[in-house]
């Protein structure tokens, strides 16, 4: 992961993430939140501020199935839910899925977000930005590591029309910044699962 690969770089490191001043999913208006309490020496204006985002679609499908592997919530309870159920039932379930916009959109005083870098092109721009911003070289290599796989196919095998506009919906502001379209695969099946 990101945060793995640049560890020795951060000043707040430890064994426990609990220990850390912030959460690894915080929003920019609640990192910043913390810090002015519990750090009000750091000054986050003097920090390359950067965030992820990754193709709705792929994403729905790679959460879907981690959470079934995981046995998280919905899982615990409906171990059989469908990818379809899970979609349509999105009001429930997408509410642990956060967009771009909870972390690129802080409060008046947060610091602003420096970069936003596509999942699909973080192997190849952040080392430039590191190396440019902050004067950290980073092997691109080492992005290829990959944590909390899920194995399944192609995203589009996955959805049928109502699902795939209800995640374009729900997603729109992350398609737009993003520059994502939905791609079928040309040997795909016609038919979706159920």
């Amino acid at each position: 992961s990101v945060a793995d690969i640049l560890a020795k770089y951060n000043e707040y490191r430890t064994n426990s993430i609990k220990s850390l001043p912030f959460g690894k999913h915080d929003s920019l208006s609640t990192l910043h939140k913390r810090m002015k309490k519990q750090r009000p020496d750091v000054n986050l204006n003097d920090y390359f501020i950067f965030t992820t985002i990754s193709n709705p679609w792929k994403r729905v499908v790679s959460l879907y199935f981690y959470q079934k592997k995981m046995r998280h919530y919905p899982f615990r309870k409906k171990p059989n839910l469908t990818f379809r159920q899970y979609v349509t039932g999105y009001k429930k379930y997408f509410r642990l899925i956060q967009k771009v916009e909870d972390f690129t959109h802080p409060n008046p005083e947060s610091p602003k977000i420096n970069k936003i870098i596509r999942i699909e092109d973080i192997a190849r721009k952040l080392p430039i930005y590191l190396k440019k911003r902050c004067h950290i070289k980073i092997n691109p290599e080492s992005f290829n590591r990959k944590k909390n796989t899920t194995h399944h196919k192609h995203y589009s095998f996955y959805y049928d029309d109502k699902t795939r506009n209800i995640v374009a919906e729900y997603f729109q502001k992350d398609i737009k910044m993003g520059n994502y379209t939905f791609q079928e695969l040309s040997n795909k099946k016609l038919s979706a699962p159920k």
